[in-house]
C-alpha cells in the first residue's frame, strides 16, 4: 500500500509498505478523504515540534510513520468481538490518544492525558495512507446524509466545537469574536451557528478568508490592518465588549486583541496552538474579572454531537474544501501550499480514491 510518512524535518515520502493485519477487537479503514491539520504543517515545517520525532510512550513508534489523523473512510475488514460496526461503514475516527491511568484520563478528561498523542502525528497508522488498524472504540460511524468527503471535516469541527462547549455564555444572545479566519476560525463560526449564535464578529487580515468566514455566516468581518477591531466592538452588544472570544491565531497580537476587546466577566476560549511563550500582562483582564481558558482538541461526546448536526444538517462545511489531491502531491500542492501566509485555501482534501 502508499503510505506518506514522514521522516523527518522537512522530509516526508511516499513509501510502499505491506498492509497491516486486522486484529481482535479493531477495523481496518481504508481511507477515502485525508485533510492537512496545523499540527502536521507545523511538524513537517517548525523545529520547535521536534517531539513529533520522538519515540511516544503510548504508541511505541518514532518515524517514519504515516501522517494524518482528519480522515474519512470505509470498513474493509472487520476483526473479532467488533459487534456494532460493518465492512462497507462510512467512518471517521477519534485519533487521540490517552494512556486511561493518569489524573485526567480517570476523571473522565482523556483530551487531557499527561501522555496525549495522536494517531497520525504519533505513529499509530495514518489517514494519508491505503489502509490502517484502529480500535472499534474509536471508530464513529457516518449517517447517509453525510458525505464522505464531509466526513473528513468532523476532526477540526469537533476542535471548535469543543472548545465553545468550554464557554459558559453561549446563547442565541452572545455576542462572539473570531480571531483568525483559517480552518478552526471557520469551524468555530459554523458551531457556534450550530448552536444559535448569530452575532459573530471575526478579525483577519488575508482578503480570501474573510471572504470565506462571510459566506459561512460571519455578521461582520474585519481587517485588523486596517481597523481598530476592538474600537468597533466595544460600542456593540452590552457596550464594553463581547460576551466570548475565540483566539484561533495564537499570535501576541491575538492575545492583546482578545484582552481589548472582551467584556466584564467575559470569556477568552484559545483554540490556537501558539508556537512558543509570549507576554502576558495579568492587568488586562484582573479589572474586568475577565477569564482566559485553553481547550485542547475534543472528546469522543464532541465527535458524536458535530456528527449529529452535519446529520441534522445545521452545518454546513462544504466551502471549507477549497481543494482535492492525490497522494503523490502531497507535500507540493498540500503543505506547500497550506503553509504559504495568507493563502487562498482552507481545507485541502487528499482524495485517497484517486490514484
Amino acid at each position: 500500500m502508499r503510505a506518506a510518512r514522514i521522516h523527518g524535518h522537512k522530509d516526508i515520502r511516499i513509501d510502499t509498505l505491506p498492509e497491516p493485519e486486522c486484529r481482535p477487537g479493531a477495523v481496518k479503514i481504508r481511507p477515502a478523504f485525508t485533510g492537512i491539520c496545523g499540527s502536521d504543517i507545523h511538524a513537517f515545517f517548525v523545529p520547535q515540534f521536534s517531539w513529533v520525532f520522538k519515540t511516544h510512550p503510548l504508541t511505541g513508534e518514532a518515524p517514519p510513520f504515516a501522517l494524518g489523523h482528519e480522515l474519512a473512510g470505509v470498513v474493509a475488514e472487520v476483526g473479532e468481538d467488533v459487534k456494532n460496526i460493518h465492512v462497507g461503514d462510512r467512518v471517521v475516527i477519534n485519533p487521540v490518544l490517552s494512556d486511561g491511568e493518569c489524573g485526567a484520563c480517570k476523571r473522565g478528561e482523556p483530551n487531557c492525558c499527561v501522555q496525549i498523542g495522536f494517531i497520525g502525528l504519533n505513529g499509530g497508522g495514518g489517514g494519508l495512507s491505503d489502509a490502517m488498524v484502529i480500535d472499534a472504540g474509536r471508530v464513529f460511524r457516518l449517517p447517509d446524509t453525510v458525505d464522505t468527503d464531509i466526513g473528513a471535516l468532523v476532526e477540526p469541527l469537533s476542535v471548535a466545537w469543543h472548545g465553545i462547549s468550554l464557554s459558559t455564555l453561549i446563547s442565541p444572545h452572545t455576542c462572539a469574536l473570531v480571531i483568525g479566519g483559517g480552518p478552526i476560525g471557520c469551524a468555530v463560526i459554523l458551531s457556534l451557528r450550530a448552536k444559535g449564535v448569530t452575532n459573530i464578529s471575526v478579525s483577519e487580515p488575508s482578503a480570501s478568508r474573510r471572504e470565506m468566514a462571510a459566506s459561512l455566516g460571519a455578521a461582520q468581518v474585519l481587517n485588523p490592518q486596517e481597523c481598530s477591531v476592538s474600537e468597533i466592538l466595544l460600542k456593540q452588544g452590552s457596550g464594553d465588549g463581547v460576551d466570548v472570544v475565540f483566539d484561533c491565531a495564537g499570535v501576541p497580537a491575538s492575545m492583546d486583541l482578545s484582552c481589548a476587546a472582551v467584556r466584564s466577566r467575559g470569556e477568552i476560549v484559545n483554540l490556537a496552538l501558539w508556537a512558543g511563550p509570549i507576554q502576558f500582562d495579568p492587568n488586562a483582564l484582573q479589572g474586568k474579572e475577565a477569564s482566559w481558558r485553553p481547550s485542547m482538541c475534543y472528546t469522543s461526546e464532541d465527535i458524536q454531537e458535530v456528527i449529529e448536526a452535519l446529520g441534522q444538517k445545521r452545518m454546513d462545511p462544504r466551502p471549507m474544501i477549497t481543494r482535492k489531491i492525490k497522494l503523490e502531491n502531497v507535500v507540493a500542492e498540500g503543505f506547500e501550499v497550506l503553509h504559504q501566509v495568507g493563502g487562498e485555501h482552507c481545507k485541502i482534501l487528499i482524495d485517497l480514491q484517486e490514484v
